[in-house]
């Protein structure tokens, strides 16, 4: 019989209790919103590369499927009530974007 290997993440090495995986994923939502602030302009299109992608992917790499997806989902849904709450008139879109 034969088992399949589950692939270690980086903090899967360690066994991790509730609030240092609660922390793992306020760290990385924290690493993803700042990362987004991070843009480098492109001559050839008006839209900036930002660093977002990049922790997104840095994010999913370290933590494991489930841990990154709670951490963008606590990025998005942080970021959605700030775009709320500072302007009325502002609309956002699912996961943070603003019209």
């Amino acid at each position: 019989m034969s088992t399949l290997a589950v692939p270690l993440t980086l903090s899967d090495v360690v066994p991790l209790p509730r609030w240092r995986t609660a922390t793992l994923v306020a760290g990385g939502a924290a690493l993803t919103a700042a990362a987004a602030q991070v843009r480098i302009p492109l001559g050839f299109t008006p839209v900036p590369l930002t660093g977002q992608t990049f922790a997104v992917l840095l994010v999913g790499a370290s933590l494991g499927a489930r841990r990154a997806a709670a951490s963008q989902a606590l990025c998005c849904s942080i970021q959605r009530a700030a775009a709320a709450c500072c302007s009325r008139q502002v609309r956002v879109r699912p996961c943070g974007q603003v019209l």
